[in-house]
């Protein structure tokens, strides 16, 4: 990781010693040094807002925009209607170690991680800043480098695991198992939950925001974690756990869900790009619909929705082009926006529809159809739709991952990581992809610059 690496630190301390705009600190641009960063409270909130900062600045980064877009080529959920060698080598599962954007991923990524290391460092060796903001920050980065450890594995399988900034250790670091990877996760995610209040950090100009994650960010990504593990009786716990907090609400205006006002959020990011609210929309939702989108949903995922179903109202839109009709993603609304309109739309990590669906899955692994039923039912009903009335576990399983097909597209590579996760991924593919699909390309390939920097690192089978 030696030639990413020497860039990963120059650029994330840039970013991790500016003043973010979204974070009232009081502090001018370009004026706090690595060593202010933690010299007092507002400063070391800077270094994290920078933090938040950097993941949505660009369009089309790690978090922003990627996570979403290129999981959905590789599975069956996306198809772009311009072709391009780039993209079209996700979407015909012929990727190669040289393809750029597999590398800009992993770099984005490690950035990130770089970044979260170098803050809780900075708060460890400080004796400047209070205990409550320590607890605070190093709680906040928790999730943050669980989120983003819990995608690279997802994506590439066994990663470096870097845990410092010592570059002479990271730079030779080898590669450490996916169940490795996943005990940080949780260990960072238990810490997190452990840690952080249940109430949202408040500021002057965000009373109201969920744009840093509180305790049951952490507890909702650990039932996910839970749930891909086969840990089904932890992920309802966890699951229930934020279920019942009662700080979430199923939103009966499903235009509201993604919206700067969600209730059904879990944890948020808030747009800092000025013609942008989400890279999402920016992607998917055409400059004005006289041109034809660059992406549109496949014919066969449309159609997977039942009649009357609500989501296809409101979370897709048919546009007609030179008697061309497509239909493209809508969950956000606004591709570009005027720099003097405030962000109205702010991208969603994770969301109370998904617990609903982790405990109805989890009961229905554990012989628990009605409790399953229950879960998905409320989900299903806020759609429009009728009850599933099954107690038969096949027919239940098949309805929820149905019913997550049709809940979480396009969110993050929920479809893309649940054919792996199910081991369907084969199966559905092959069918879909033909001779493009090969049962390799489920991982994604290490970079060919990292593997020739670093000798530690191994190539992925099938690359």
């Amino acid at each position: 990781m030696q030639y990413a690496y020497k860039h990963i630190m120059i650029g994330a301390m840039l970013t991790l010693c500016s003043c973010a705009k979204f974070e009232d600190v009081g502090l001018p641009k370009n004026e706090i040094t690595g060593t202010q960063v933690f010299s007092n409270d507002q400063s070391a909130l800077s270094g994290l807002s920078g933090l938040y900062a950097n993941m949505m600045k660009d369009n089309n980064s790690f978090i922003n925009g990627n996570l979403t877009l290129f999981p959905g080529l590789l599975a069956d959920e996306l198809h772009r209607t311009y072709r391009s060698e780039t993209y079209d080598a996700f979407e015909n599962n012929a990727l190669n170690s040289n393809n750029d954007i597999i590398g800009s991923m992993w770099s984005n990524a490690y950035s990130y991680i770089y970044q979260c290391n170098a803050l809780l460092e900075g708060l460890h060796q400080s004796d400047n800043v209070s205990l409550s903001t320590k607890n605070q920050i190093t709680g906040e980065v928790a999730v943050v480098r669980a989120w983003i450890y819990f995608y690279l594995q997802a994506l590439y399988g066994d990663v470096p695991l870097v845990v410092s900034t010592d570059y002479n250790v990271n730079s030779k670091s080898g590669s450490s198992s996916q169940a490795d990877i996943l005990s940080q996760v949780e260990a960072d995610l238990i810490y997190a939950s452990k840690t952080l209040p249940e109430a949202y950090p408040v500021t002057a100009a965000f009373p109201t925001e969920r744009i840093r994650p509180n305790k049951f960010a952490a507890v909702a990504l650990l039932a996910r974690i839970y749930l891909y593990e086969r840990r089904y009786a932890e992920a309802a716990e966890e699951a229930s756990l934020v279920i019942n907090s009662n700080q979430y609400v199923l939103s009966d205006d499903l235009d509201e869900v993604f919206s700067a006002q969600s209730q059904e959020a879990i944890w948020q990011l808030y747009p800092v790009n000025p013609y942008t609210n989400t890279s999402d929309g920016n992607n998917f939702v055409p400059f004005d619909f006289f041109d034809p989108p660059i992406f549109q949903l496949p014919t066969h995922l449309v159609q997977s929705f039942e009649d009357n179903d609500k989501r296809k109202e409101f979370w897709t839109k048919s546009i007609v082009v030179s008697n061309q009709s497509y239909t493209i993603p809508y969950k956000y609304k606004i591709g570009f926006k005027s720099p003097a309109d405030p962000p109205t739309e702010f991208l969603t990590l994770i969301r109370l529809a998904e617990m609903y669906l982790i405990r109805a899955e989890s009961n229905a692994m554990t012989n628990n159809p009605n409790g399953a039923r229950q879960d998905l039912n409320l989900v299903r009903n806020r759609a429009g739709l009728a009850d599933i009335t099954t107690n038969e576990a096949a027919a239940l399983a098949i309805a929820i991952q149905h019913e997550r097909q049709v809940e979480l597209f396009v969110e993050f590579g929920q479809r893309w990581l649940d054919l792996k996760r199910t081991k369907t991924a084969t199966t559905i593919l092959a069918q879909y992809k033909g001779a493009n699909w090969q049962p390799t390309d489920t991982l994604l390939p290490i970079p060919l610059y990292e593997l020739k920097s670093n000798p530690s690192l191994h190539q992925n089978p099938g690359y």
